[in-house]
């Protein structure tokens, strides 16, 4: 039997509600995953790890001490069943259906509405890779390397070309001439090698050299 198909989208979860119910090892990196990405996260669960309780005292994250319950779900845009518990996971996910809110099962992913693939961030540059569950290992294996092949230079690096192109698009009217300029801005290879030699002054004169 086949594998179901998954479909690579990203999603925009700053300022949106989201819960994580469970508070051990696996929520603790779903809630770290969830901030990093601006969501407004809460987390429910009678015991808390330190990680969890660490997120708690920085305030990026709100915890409720005490049993998942239905109300929890109420006015939450995604929810993450994380217990080590599959009856509450499965309540989890049954109760986000009912709300209408997208729901992961980190016990079962084939479970719920998305999976959470390896991913590596750089900034504006965000890296997944999934084997649809039929590897877990081979896709930790391939973060890595997409980790590797794409350092924190490539953050700074999108941070600069991304200021020169909405330059570009702000001052020049949409024609041929235009979409030429931009293209070439996205394939000089020397801004990304200036900025990977720390030579940050010659890399942004580099990018604003594309502007008219």
């Amino acid at each position: 039997m086949s594998a179901p198909l998954v479909l690579p989208i990203m999603l925009l979860p700053a300022g949106r509600a989201a819960l994580v119910v469970g508070a051990g090892e696996v929520a603790a990196r779903r809630i770290a995953w969830l901030i990093e990405a601006g969501a407004e996260v809460e987390a429910v669960a009678p015991e808390v790890s330190e990680q969890v309780s660490a997120f708690e005292t920085k305030g990026l994250v709100t915890v409720h001490r005490e049993p998942y319950c239905t109300q929890h779900m109420s006015g939450k845009w995604l929810a993450v069943a994380a217990t080590n518990n599959p009856d509450v996971n499965a309540q989890v996910v049954s109760d986000a259906r009912a709300h209408g809110v997208l729901v992961g099962d980190a016990s079962d992913p084939g479970r719920g509405d998305f999976i959470t693939p390896g991913s590596v961030r750089r900034g504006r540059l965000v890296l997944a890779a999934t084997t649809s569950r039929a590897s877990p290992r081979l896709a930790s294996r391939i973060t890595q390397e997409l980790s590797a092949r794409y350092g924190p230079e490539y953050g700074v690096y999108l941070d600069m070309i991304s200021e020169v192109r909405d330059q570009i698009l702000g001052s020049e009217p949409q024609n041929p001439a235009r979409k030429a300029r931009l293209r070439q801005l996205a394939d000089d290879d020397e801004i990304l090698s200036l900025v990977r030699e720390g030579r940050m002054l010659e890399a942004r004169e580099k990018a604003n050299s594309w502007i008219s």
